[in-house]
């Protein structure tokens, strides 16, 4: 309560100085009014995971466990069984650090993690993996001729080979909120970080304004089917923000799992009451006020988070 009233304070002494100097705008009291709904709703799904834990941990303590017997207690101190156990956690930190240099394939990752994934959504995107089929298959990144073993591939699925129109008005696509082409840098990254590609880590260095946004986001989508976490790390909110904005303005699959979960908004952030016919296209998100662009990426910051999602894996 004593929240809400500060909140009416703030709205209504907007456009005027405060005793500390400040002056709020609208923008900044709906931003903060949005970031407290978020916090209370999180806290009420932490409060009503924690009564649930509480209760299973109640149900547990009521189930009896079997004592062992002391012989065999005695037996299992003999020999040595703890010892045995934590020598072998070592041995398998071992396994699992050779088996992540040497690298695994995307179909041992997916039966590793225990996730089967259906064969049309991994074609989906049409990633031409045949291409890297050619050449020595021992060649791995950080190897001596890989390089040369990576751009006889790109070569192959013709990667970052078209070549761009002389005139800029031909160079825009055919409908007006259509997506361009990606540029060639950004579809060699794309071709480069995806699942069914060797290359398993990538530094890239961009310039300002080239469009490593859009890279980003089309590199995070090659990994949508893939059951790991996706972590952007951003040095400042601002640039967090203009992730999610991009996020919403490109085509992508996160943006889709949005718009299923919020069709009113994917409504309002489309310009169509229906968004799936805008699915494939830019979606003009200058369009909208500074109010509503910030409500909307919040909300698919909170959707794309799924905090509370998931209960015990």
């Amino acid at each position: 309560l004593l929240l809400l009233l500060l909140l009416d304070e703030l709205h209504s002494s907007v456009g005027r100085s405060s005793i500390l100097g400040r002056r709020f705008s609208s923008e900044e009291v709906t931003e903060a009014w949005l970031r407290c709904t978020v916090c209370y709703d999180e806290q009420e799904r932490e409060n009503s995971m924690a009564s649930c834990e509480g209760s299973r941990a109640q149900d547990g303590a009521a189930l009896a466990a079997p004592a062992e017997e002391p012989d065999e207690v005695e037996s299992a101190s003999e020999d040595g069984s703890d010892a045995d156990e934590l020598s072998g956690e070592e041995a398998l930190d071992e396994e699992e650090d050779q088996a992540g240099a040497a690298g695994l394939s995307h179909e041992e990752l997916l039966a590793d993690l225990g996730v089967e994934a259906e064969a049309e959504n991994l074609d989906e995107d049409g990633y031409p993996a045949h291409a890297w089929g050619e050449g020595p298959q021992d060649v791995l990144p950080g190897c001596a001729g890989f390089n040369a073993r990576a751009a006889a591939a790109m070569r192959a699925a013709q990667v970052a080979v078209a070549v761009p129109p002389a005139d800029a008005a031909a160079a825009q696509p055919a409908v007006a909120d259509a997506c361009p082409a990606l540029q060639p840098h950004q579809e060699t990254v794309a071709f480069l970080l995806h699942p069914k590609s060797p290359v398993l880590r990538l530094l890239v260095d961009h310039p300002t304004g080239s469009g490593k946004t859009r890279e980003m986001i089309r590199v995070l989508d090659n990994y949508f089917y893939d059951a790991r976490p996706k972590v952007p790390i951003f040095p400042k909110d601002s640039v967090c923000r203009n992730f999610y904005m991009e996020l919403l303005r490109w085509p992508n699959r996160y943006r889709e799992y949005y718009a299923c979960e919020r069709p009113e908004d994917a409504a309002l952030a489309s310009g169509s009451q229906d968004w799936r016919e805008r699915r494939r296209h830019m979606w003009d998100l200058g369009r909208l006020s500074s109010g509503q662009a910030r409500r909307l990426c919040l909300a698919i910051r909170e959707v794309l988070e799924m905090k509370g999602m998931a209960y015990m894996g």
